[in-house]
């Protein structure tokens, strides 16, 4: 349904980037000690419907702190019928959402994700043949990238984060016998796109922060661990490594996890095959284990309706948003999450079912308890998984099973540390839930008293000494003053 998109590219760089081709002032994201909440907003697709100030407005008041934007995509399928073209009329419907997040305090991660002709496959050349020749049909295609790349930058001056790429792997195994895998790129190319743009973009944007594509799943038969490519990953990285000398021109790894198969690939599984994986960066990845760089989860989300048809309700995609969050934030080396997506896409299936409201806007289950635990993701600190951790034992065996790192434990606990805006004081949080069924739980206090909430910004019920809750697929919180007793669930 795409269409390629022929460059002339030394007119393209020219009129692109004229006399504002120079160092531009980037005002920086959050804090790189600040922990990134967000969503993802496909920006054609809302303008197409015409909802895109009142996206603005809402995704304003959803408690995230940045956003991720595919503007890239409207260049990418310029020209097909029913979608918007890029133009003035894209531009100011950027500019309408950049001005109104600002006083929200949203700042944009960029995708600079102009590959489609290769992502739908409907590449008719090899683009790996010959990569470094000049005049090779990689070069004309990473010149036209970085075009457009450049383009951005002098745009949009305020962005502090760019991921060059959105899934280069593209769902597909690392096997050279495999029928159009050239069509589908491999790690060698992708690294020496990477750094093409990577050297552009830090000549004009020397303060921002560059992140990989997107991995993404892969064929089943290298689907280590949970579906993820991480032998792509590896690949892709030692060619960076050879390539560059090191990876310093790497500030993050884009990883897209999703929960898809209800049941099977539950939020405990993703945490799961997050662990797993980095561990197989850690030992497999050499390039890697030199310079480990951090996670930024670009996409993750559950649909309504999976790649199976199979229906998933919205009350189950809020009770897996929230653990989710609650989940990769006791990773310490992700640093931040873009949920897929805000809203809904105006057409039916699993792509047009992600968000936390309808296309019209209108609330879904999702987007209050996302909201509330926005200043707990964000602001929380010293989080730690209390219970239902994966197993440790099998880290030298070949991962052909996909569960075998993951160990259906029937009460997930997480903590962390809070300043509670509302007094000034720090609190200890204490979120637990149960993924499989309702589970009575003991909690003992120890003569502390605590707040019990059914969600983070809810109604507190006050209690002391020990008492028995139930546990559901919905997490609940305990609060109580940091530093103060203990709260064991049992």
């Amino acid at each position: 349904m795409n269409r390629p998109i022929r460059y002339a590219p030394a007119v393209l760089l020219t009129s692109l980037l004229g006399a504002a081709a120079s160092a531009q002032t980037v005002t920086p994201m959050p804090a790189a000690s600040a922990f990134l909440y967000g969503w993802n907003v496909h920006l054609p697709f809302t303008h197409q419907f015409g909802t895109l100030p009142a996206l603005a407005d809402r995704l304003a008041t959803s408690g995230a702190n940045t956003y991720r934007d595919a503007e890239e995509w409207a260049w990418s399928e310029f020209g097909t019928a029913g979608l918007i073209r890029y133009g003035a009329d894209l531009d100011a419907a950027v500019a309408q959402v950049r001005d109104r997040l600002k006083p929200a305090g949203l700042q944009g991660l960029q995708i600079l994700g102009f590959e489609n002709p290769l992502y739908w496959q409907q590449a008719t050349q090899d683009i790996t043949a010959n990569p470094a020749a000049p005049g090779s049909v990689f070069q004309t295609y990473a010149q036209g990238f970085r075009a457009y790349a450049q383009r951005q930058v002098v745009r949009r001056p305020g962005q502090g984060l760019y991921q060059i790429g959105n899934e280069w792997n593209g769902g597909f195994h690392l096997d050279r016998a495999t029928p159009n895998y050239t069509q589908v790129r491999d790690g060698e190319t992708y690294a020496r796109l990477y750094l093409s743009v990577a050297a552009e973009l830090r000549a004009r944007a020397p303060q921002a922060r560059l992140l990989t594509a997107g991995l993404a799943d892969c064929a089943p038969s290298t689907a280590l661990p949970y579906g993820m490519c991480w032998p792509w990953l590896i690949d892709q990285l030692a060619h960076v490594k050879r390539l560059g000398g090191n990876l310093s021109r790497i500030d993050g790894l884009g990883i897209h996890p999703y929960a898809d198969y209800d049941p099977v690939a539950i939020p405990e599984r993703l945490y799961s095959g997050l662990v797993t994986g980095r561990h197989w960066l850690m030992t497999r990845s050499p390039a890697f284990a030199a310079s480990p760089k951090d996670f930024y989860l670009t996409e993750t989300g559950i649909p309504n309706v999976t790649s199976s048809g199979q229906a998933i309700s919205e009350t189950i995609q809020a009770d897996y948003l929230q653990r989710m969050a609650l989940l990769y934030r006791t990773l310490p080396y992700v640093k931040g999450v873009w949920f897929y997506e805000f809203a809904n896409q105006p057409h039916a299936g699993r792509e047009g079912s992600f968000g936390a409201v309808t296309a019209t806007l209108v609330d879904k289950p999702a987007f209050a308890p996302m909201k509330a635990l926005a200043p707990l993701v964000i602001r929380g600190t010293n989080w730690t998984l209390v219970s239902g951790d994966v197993k440790t034992t099998t880290w030298d065996k070949r991962l052909t099973d996909q569960w075998i790192l993951y160990r259906p434990t029937r009460l997930y606990t997480v903590e962390c540390d809070y300043l509670d805006p509302a007094d000034g004081k720090r609190k200890r949080i204490t979120a637990f839930w149960a993924p499989q069924g309702t589970l009575p739980v003991t909690v003992r206090t120890a003569g502390t008293t605590v707040a019990h909430r059914t969600t983070f910004a809810g109604a507190s019920t006050t209690r002391s000494g020990n008492f028995t809750l139930t546990a559901t697929s919905s997490p609940q919180f305990l609060i109580r003053p940091a530093g103060v007793g203990a709260v064991l669930l049992k």
